[in-house]
């Protein structure tokens, strides 16, 4: 205020005539030095209390970044840009314990790695300790994609680093020992799934030769005795005999085959050797073929069929799930019980095939188990019908290498519905314009 005060009394004075200042000029220019000494004191007032509160902005923010870095999951160092440490958290230590010592601010990016260099191998090969000091600059100085590095003990530590738009080098430091170790399980878990993979279907091949084999010689042994080609028989009961031996025979070839189509499409190697063919007379073919056990069963069937375009189908693997939906449908369907066999084009343009039965049903719960391989709902019911649990997951599969779905509807102690849907694309649709 006093340098103030002098420089108003200055100016005063060379404004007046003979260079004096009367008391009243001069009260009045204490006045004003006072008033603007007020004025300067209050603005830096001001100013000073918007720094004091921008300065704890800022330190509750580098709070919250110095929580941020000390918590996260993973090891953190910024680098100036003079390649010195600035900060970094104490996971870092952690995941290099062998530079524990030296991650202190001030410390050259230089100094550490050289440290480090003993304790490392070359990026995941051997090689000289030079190669992997210049290496390791090379990475710092232009980082690019992340990359890992393997530690002593076999510990690997996976490192993303980043520029600064000063100049220093920002680093993420992650150690990925227990994923590698995962990772690497993993792959020998699926090596030995893949070889014993390999080992069950030559061993199926293998199987397939030795047991079909014997097995058509059986079957046709047992159609030459029954056709009594070479002379009869005498005694009725051999008749008796050459069936059952046939029809085991045959029971027996069928479920070889089914064991040999799951083991294929389980193992990708099931082609379908798709054509048009005609779905209305693929069905009748079907009924026709279990028409007589049906009537063995005591079962009535009906057929509402009619109409039906072609579809692109392998026959044989279709005819063989509407074989095994009409045999389920057959087996657990007590005597006296009917069988339905539908089909119609949906409203999307596929077509729908649907068996439905009288049958003894499965419980809602047990569906998925009826359609896993081998799966069996009840160990007592399963033995008491017959079967090895393949004939729904088979007709499963086989559907879906169509592109289409099968579909399990049922309720215990009414009945079954199992529906084969082929989406519109195996349909053919200028055919069904025409009729």
């Amino acid at each position: 205020m006093h340098r103030l005060l002098e420089r108003q009394l200055n100016r005063a004075r060379r404004n007046s005539p003979d260079g004096e200042i009367d008391l009243e000029t001069l009260l009045g220019l204490v006045d004003a030095a006072y008033l603007e000494f007020d004025r300067q004191r209050r603005v830096l007032a001001h100013t000073h209390e918007i720094m004091r509160e921008e300065f704890g902005l800022i330190n509750a923010g580098l709070s919250r970044l110095r929580d941020a870095i000390t918590q996260m999951g993973a090891g953190f160092a910024i680098w100036d840009s003079n390649d010195r440490l600035v900060m970094c958290n104490e996971l870092l230590r952690e995941i290099l314990p062998e530079t524990a010592e030296l991650l202190r601010p001030g410390v050259t990016f230089t100094e550490c790695i050289v440290r480090m260099a003993p304790h490392f191998g070359s990026f995941g090969a051997d090689g000289p300790v030079h190669d992997w000091v210049t290496e390791r600059l090379a990475r710092h100085r232009n980082p690019a994609d992340p990359f890992e590095i393997t530690l002593a003990g076999g510990r690997h530590v996976r490192i993303w680093e980043a520029k600064t738009s000063e100049g220093g080098i920002v680093g993420v430091y992650i150690d990925v020992t227990e994923s590698k170790r995962a990772e690497d399980e993993l792959r020998r878990a699926k090596e030995a799934a893949e070889s014993a993979n390999r080992s069950k279907s030559l061993f199926l091949a293998n199987m397939s030769h030795e047991l079909r084999t014997p097995l058509n010689a059986i079957i046709g042994f047992s159609e030459i005795i029954q056709g009594e080609m070479m002379g009869p028989l005498g005694d009725r009961r051999y008749h008796v005999y050459a069936h059952d031996i046939h029809d085991a025979g045959r029971h027996l070839l069928e479920i070889i085959n089914d064991i040999l189509d799951m083991s294929k499409i389980e193992s990708g190697k099931f082609e379908l050797d798709a054509e048009w063919a005609d779905l209305g007379e693929l069905i009748d073919g079907v009924v026709q073929m279990v028409r007589g056990r049906v009537h063995e069963a005591g079962l009535t069937l009906h057929v509402a069929a009619s109409g039906l375009p072609s579809v692109c189908c392998e026959r044989r693997a279709l005819r063989q799930v509407l074989l095994n939906l009409l045999g389920n449908a057959i087996k657990f369907t007590p005597s006296g019980g009917r069988i339905d066999v539908t089909a119609k084009v949906a409203a999307d343009g596929g077509v729908i095939v649907s068996v439905t039965d009288t049958g003894i049903g499965i419980a809602p719960q047990n569906i998925p188990l009826a359609l896993t391989p081998f799966g069996q709902v009840e160990v007592t019911l399963s033995r008491a019908h017959g079967g090895v649990g393949l004939g729904l997951p088979l007709s499963q599969r086989l559907v879906d290498l169509h592109g289409g779905r099968l579909e399990i509807v049922s309720t215990v102690g009414s009945g079954t519905t199992v529906s084969v849907t082929l989406p519109p694309d195996r349909v053919d649709h200028a055919a069904l314009r025409s009729a």
